[in-house]
């Protein structure tokens, strides 16, 4: 579905993963680790981590759904003060094949979500997310 990705993930005991976790557990929807897509479909080969800045993140608007080709996620845009026009969204929740109901939106809306991230708290890393299964992606490197 979106080929190699280039993520800053989330470290694996941030509270932001822990509250996806929560989610997942609650809703029995797909496990995952938190991060934020930098780049997707790319050769491996091409893939190198000094492309890549680490910067603080702020959050930035209010959660939001989105829906592509039957793969729903609930997200959060981030921005870094370096390059404040440029968003990163950080996916709470994945549902295949149907959108999320009127519960579990309100209780993922009513969460208090991280104000910031530091860039101490992410990493650059590869996934093969080829697949609307989040179970199916793979660590690359």
């Amino acid at each position: 579905m979106f080929g190699n990705c280039v993520w800053l993930q989330l470290n694996s005991t941030h509270n932001m993963n822990k509250i996806i976790f929560n989610f997942s557990e609650l809703f029995m929807t797909p496990k995952f680790i938190g991060h934020f897509t930098l780049d997707y479909n790319i050769e491996k080969t091409n893939f190198n981590k000094k492309n890549y800045i680490i910067n603080n993140l702020v959050k930035d608007g209010d959660l939001y759904e989105t829906e592509n080709n039957g793969f729903f996620s609930v997200q959060q845009d981030y921005i870094t003060e370096q390059y404040p026009l440029k968003k990163y969204h950080l996916s709470l929740a994945y549902k295949l094949d149907k959108p999320f109901n009127l519960k579990e939106r309100d209780f993922i809306y009513s969460i208090k979500l991280d104000d910031k991230i530091k860039k101490e708290d992410v990493q650059i890393r590869l996934w093969n997310c080829d697949s609307k299964k989040p179970s199916n992606w793979k660590f690359i490197k």
